[in-house]
């Protein structure tokens, strides 16, 4: 151990509370140690002492692990070391302000009392994004994720939450705007302000969202070593070589091997969500996307985003359909193609909605030249009645904007709107695939095995059969927005 680390370990060693019981006092009491915060404290605390350079956590949204290390311990850490210089990234600048505000604003109210030292904020330190320690070369930026931080240096470098939704996630361009970020930014400020010998130190504070997410990316590429190999090193005095990740992944609903001990299928914070709340959160939201956001294991789609057996009570006869639809509103949604035989096919599927079930009774579906594809529209529009509403898949660029707006102008009367798609496939299947998953869908017998046939064999990718499959997951988006559903 150097000289300097040696001179950390002493200091560390003389702080009079952990960053939980300064979350503790500075909170009055509102602050609770949770077994998965003290956990997390117990790893931070290794950061501190310079053993362990590189932590990723993993834990569910609304689980605490914000308001712990963005804010108590980012304050507990200025306040004991306050030579020492932070950067706070998330997935935008106002997010990482907010913790800047919230963190310069405890240091005003408890800075005097709980440190070793009196704390003040230097006169200039106006800025929450930017604030620098009275007396001392220490001080916080914040900054979003993909911005400029360059001239800035951190011997802690905290990332909370890099990217925000499943759409953004999966996004290509956004992939690799973090990859550009991570490794020709954020990395070069860390080598740049290393302290007398000290290493700097990178802590994230993730929500996975997908496989090639900012700790997906960095784990591809950078070396980790097994959480449990890692906590036994360094509960027995040891360290972890220098640039190596260790992922505490904390799942809302604990697996085998789970870092805290618990036995599988117990929850997280029973206070906070119990295990029917987690079970009623993963069939609103599907076990896919639950998987990511409150397992932190996200998996790849592509190939098996439907599953046959989700539809195995789906298929109803078609009068049954019809008398269990009469009352409801209606929706025909359409993905028009029309270049022929060789071309994209048509599809307009009617749906209904109970507020329970998504009820799929009729598809059009073929391959019309451009003139079919305006009568067959018509002679649907008339069959259906000027009650159903009507959507058309608007994608991005001209061409379907000037078609949309002529079959309006052409049938007036009707209730024909256009629904302007701009995620991709998979992120537009999500909800679709949540209630199909729990058993929410109902086909007619007429329909039932062309639609659940294009949508097993759904893989996600451009250029496949996905016309029907693009009505259908249009129709339960439409349905399950706000103030979509019958009154009852």
């Amino acid at each position: 151990m150097s000289k300097s680390r040696k001179e950390v370990q002493s200091q560390v060693n003389k702080i009079p509370d952990s960053p939980g019981i300064f979350a503790m006092k500075a909170s009055q009491g509102a602050w609770k140690p949770f077994p998965h915060l003290v956990l997390i404290i117990e790893l931070l605390l290794y950061v501190v002492q310079g053993r362990l350079s590189r932590l990723m956590i993993f834990c569910p949204p609304r689980h605490g692990k914000s308001e712990l290390i963005s804010y108590y311990f980012l304050t507990w850490y200025l306040g004991n070391f306050p030579d020492k210089h932070v950067i706070l990234a998330a997935h935008t600048a106002t997010f990482a302000l907010k913790w800047g505000r919230r963190c310069r604003n405890l240091i005003k109210k408890v800075g005097e009392d709980l440190f070793p030292e009196p704390i003040e904020l230097a006169e200039d330190s106006k800025a929450a994004g930017s604030w620098d320690i009275k007396g001392h070369r220490g001080g916080l930026y914040t900054a979003g994720v993909g911005g400029a931080i360059l001239g800035e240096g951190a011997n802690l470098f905290l990332i909370d939450d890099p990217t925000k939704g499943f759409k953004k996630a999966r996004s290509k361009t956004h992939q690799q705007e973090l990859n550009d970020w991570w490794f020709t930014e954020a990395k070069t400020r860390l080598d740049a302000d290393m302290d007398k010998g000290v290493n700097p130190a990178v802590v994230g504070i993730w929500q996975r969202l997908n496989k090639n997410d900012l700790a997906g990316q960095i784990l591809e590429t950078e070396t980790q070593m097994d959480f449990f190999k890692a906590i036994e090193i360094l509960r027995n005095g040891g360290s972890v070589p220098y640039g190596t990740w260790v992922i505490l992944n904390l799942p809302a609903i604990s697996e085998e091997n789970d870092p805290l001990g618990r036995t599988p299928g117990q929850p997280l914070w029973e206070e906070q969500k119990s295990l029917p709340d987690l079970q009623k959160i993963k069939a609103d939201m599907g076990s896919f996307r639950f998987q990511s956001v409150y397992q932190g294991d996200p998996q790849d789609p592509e190939g098996d985003i439907f599953k046959r057996k989700w539809f195995n009570k789906s298929k109803i006869s078609h009068k049954k359909i019809l008398d269990l639809t009469e009352e409801l509103p209606h929706l025909r949604y359409w993905d028009l193609g029309a270049s022929g035989e060789e071309g994209d096919a048509t599809a307009g599927i009617l749906s209904a909605y109970d507020n329970e079930y998504v009820y799929f009774i009729d598809l059009v579906h073929g391959k019309f030249s451009a003139s079919k594809v305006l009568q067959q529209f018509h002679s649907t529009l008339i069959n259906d009645s000027k009650k159903t509403h009507v959507r058309i898949e608007q994608e991005p660029g001209a061409g379907s904007k000037i078609l949309i707006k002529q079959l309006r102008r052409n049938n007036k009367g009707y209730l024909i709107r256009a629904d302007k798609v701009q995620s991709d496939k998979v992120t537009r299947a999500f909800d679709l695939a949540a209630m199909a998953e729990n058993d929410k869908i109902r086909i007619s017998d007429k329909i039932f095995d062309k639609v659940v046939n294009e949508l097993i064999n759904f893989d996600g990718q451009e250029g496949g059969e996905d016309n029907i499959v693009d009505t259908a997951t249009g129709s339960a988006r439409y349905w399950l927005r706000p103030k979509r559903g019958i009154k009852v």
